[in-house]
Formats: structure tokens, C-alpha cells, sequence
């Protein structure tokens, strides 16, 4: 029988307090410890919010997450990759905004960046932020996802919760869905598989055609807002990939928050592998 292959999009919450990171459910604020594998890929994690400019008017678009992975130290400008879909910008004259965070409150918000490419078969975006005085972290990505499956990692980035999500999440704080809180869960990768999908969401009202390689899906919850976070092996703190989706084999379940997912466990999460972030940054860096 052929299976219909439902894509989501999603944003990150759980917080795990030990340094042996367990996979468990549930969202808390990550105000106390972070594992220190983790730490530098935390701060590394920023908040992207798209707005549109069209018409004479501001429209809000979207908001995802996003990964430091170089600072130019001469130009002071950080180097961002996110998914596409978050930094899609569907016609008009688009503005990022770039928001660097300490725990719950904002540090600073930075909206003098740039689309230097996006690659919409990948759902890959880079983006150039100018920095001023502010020196980010860099997150260092993993060279090679070949040897990942059954390792801990750790997904990170700025969820929001909604009713929609898994009802055991609606008795975890925050009820919150503003996206503006960075969290972090646990899992581990699972497979590592071919992705082809037609009629791909890519921004509002915009589809692409996703042809992927290979992705890696794992079981860190996710949820939307999260996409264009890094995913990160919790024992060397490198980032392995970007959370980009939900993958459900069934048209019947809209969310992966029924009964699908908390029984059987057919729903997964998957990333976009760090060795094609490298390959394409490499791309456009000549």
C-alpha cells in the first residue's frame, strides 16, 4: 500500500537539568543548567523573525530558528543557516531579524541582514548578519552523519506551544506561544534515509519540490517554530543538522499528537544533515 508521507513543520521544547541527558518529555525554561557539550551550540542558537514589506506595509511572516556557524571577525559579520522555509521570502522586499538571546530575555536584535543563498530542494537558507559590537558563539558542525545512528543528541531552538500540540504537553509550562523562549529536548537518531517531496510548503503561500539526499530522523520532541534550529550530539557538542520536519505515514493525523504518536510511535522528526550545510557553505564561501 503506498504511503502518504505528511510533512510538518515544528519548533523544539523540553528541557533536560543533568548532565546525562534522558529522553524524556516535557518543556521547561532552561534558566538553570545546560550540559556543557551543549553550551556553545546554546548560545550559538538565535530567534529569526520574517517580516514582509510590501505595498507600503509590514507584514509579519514567520518566525523559526537559526545556528551561528562563522563570525568574520574584520567585516564583524556572523554567517546564520536556518531552513529555508523560514527565510523564504515570497516576493516583496523582506526583513530579517536576527534576535540573540541570554535565557528568557534578548540581549539584542539585529536587522541589518542579508539572503546570501537558499537552496529550496534542501530546505537550506544561509544568512549574513551584521554583528556591530556584539561577538556571537559559533557552533561547530559535525564533518560527517554516516556514523550517527543510535547516538544522543539534543535539539535546540525557540518553540511555541499550541492546543494542537500532544495533549501530555499542555500541562507543561509555559502555555506559552510566542516562540520566545529557547528549549531544548532529547533523543537520539534513528535512521538515515532519502527525502523526495512534491508540493513542499516553502514560506506563505509557497511550494518547492524537496529532494534530499539523505536525512537523519531522530526522536528529540519538536514542535513548530523550531525549524532551522541545530540538532546536537550531546558527547562532542557538534551540530549534526537542522530540525526541519515531522515525518507521519498516515493522511489521518494531521499532527502526530494522537494516539500515532503515543503508541506506536510512527511519527519521527527529521534534520537536514550537517555534511550538505558544509558542502553548500562551501558553495557559496568560493
Amino acid at each position: 500500500m503506498k504511503t502518504l508521507v505528511a510533512i510538518l513543520f515544528f519548533i523544539l521544547v523540553s528541557f533536560v537539568f543533568q548532565l546525562q541527558i534522558q529522553a524524556d518529555e516535557g518543556f521547561s525554561e532552561a534558566s538553570t543548567a545546560i550540559p556543557p557539550s551543549l553550551q556553545t551550540a546554546w548560545d550559538a542558537t538565535v530567534r529569526i523573525k520574517l517580516d514582509l514589506w510590501q505595498n507600503s506595509k509590514i507584514t509579519p511572516q514567520g518566525q523559526g530558528s537559526g545556528v551561528v556557524i562563522n563570525y568574520d571577525f574584520n567585516k564583524k559579520t556572523a554567517i546564520v543557516v536556518t531552513n529555508g522555509h523560514v527565510a523564504s521570502c515570497p516576493g516583496g522586499q523582506c526583513v530579517y531579524n536576527v534576535i540573540f538571546f541570554s535565557d528568557k530575555k534578548a540581549s539584542k536584535t539585529l536587522n541589518s541582514v542579508k539572503l546570501l543563498k537558499d537552496f529550496p530542494t534542501l530546505d537550506l537558507a544561509f544568512l549574513e548578519v551584521s554583528m556591530g559590537d556584539l561577538v556571537p558563539s559559533v557552533a561547530a558542525l559535525r564533518e560527517t552523519t554516516i556514523d550517527l545512528l543510535g547516538s544522543e543528541v539534543a535539539a535546540i531552538g525557540y518553540p511555541g506551544l499550541y492546543l494542537r500540540n500532544k495533549k501530555t504537553w499542555q500541562n507543561s509550562p509555559p502555555q506559552d506561544a510566542s516562540k520566545s523562549i529557547k528549549r531544548f529536548s532529547a533523543g537520539e537518531v534513528l535512521k538515515r534515509r532519502p527525502l523526495n517531496f512534491a508540493n513542499y510548503p516553502y514560506g506563505l503561500h509557497t511550494t518547492t519540490t524537496l529532494s534530499v539526499p539523505y536525512v537523519l530522523t531522530h526522536n528529540a520532541d519538536t514542535l513548530e517554530g523550531n525549524s532551522g534550529g541545530p540538532v546536537v550530539e550531546t558527547q562532542s557538542g557538534q551540530v549534526v543538522g537542522l530540525n526541519t520536519g515531522i515525518l507521519n505515514p498516515s493522511k489521518n493525523h494531521q499532527h502526530c499528537e494522537s494516539a500515532v504518536l503515543e503508541q506506536t510511535l510512527n511519527c519521527s522528526y527529521y534534520l537536514i544533515p550537517s555534511d550538505l550545510i558544509i558542502e553548500k557553505y562551501q558553495e557559496i564561501s568560493q
